[in-house]
Parts: C-alpha cells; structure tokens; sequence
C-alpha cells in the first residue's frame, strides 16, 4: 500500500459504495452473540471515497473511508446519510 495521498486532480476513480445485506438474526460463535458486523468495499489506492453499507440483526450499518484530499470530515458523510435514511424511512412508514 503507497503513502501518497490523492490530489484533487485524481478524481477519475473517485468512489465506490457496496452493500452487503447481513443475517437478519443475531449470529453466536462459542455461545457468545455477536454485537455487530462489518465489512470494507475494496478500496483501490487511488480511490477518494469508499462507502460500505451493510445490515445485521436489524440494524443498518454506515462505514465511510475518504481521502484526506477529498474531506477533512468524513463523519459529516454518515451524519448526512444518516439524515437523508431517517427522512425516507419517515416516509416509507407513513405510505403503509
């Protein structure tokens, strides 16, 4: 893996999202429940962001990995994402 960093010029390749739908159920390994999941899309070297989104248990889980050329905050990339879901499950549940 290289230590450089993108410039703002390399936007040629500049994201990639996935989603990964997990088991709907609580998984144990050794009796134990597993709190969460996660996974990480596969991210090139020269990728600005990547974007995961992934389901477990009920849940709906975010991971973002940006370039610090791209954002100095990419926490602002999942509260927006965050915002954007709330909105549309609001709407879904007020349809049926």
């Amino acid at each position: 893996m290289t230590s450089e960093r993108m410039s703002p010029a390399d936007t040629a390749w500049c994201a990639t999202a996935s989603m990964l739908p997990g088991p709907r159920e609580p998984l144990c390994i050794d009796a134990k429940r597993l709190r969460d999941m996660m996974f990480w899309a596969p991210h090139p070297a020269r990728l600005g962001v990547g974007l995961s989104i992934s389901s477990y248990a009920g849940k709906v889980i975010v991971e973002v990995r940006v370039d610090q050329a791209v954002s100095k905050s990419p926490g602002r990339l999942v509260e927006l994402f965050e915002k954007e879901a709330s909105g549309m499950f609001e709407k879904a549940s007020h349809s049926y």
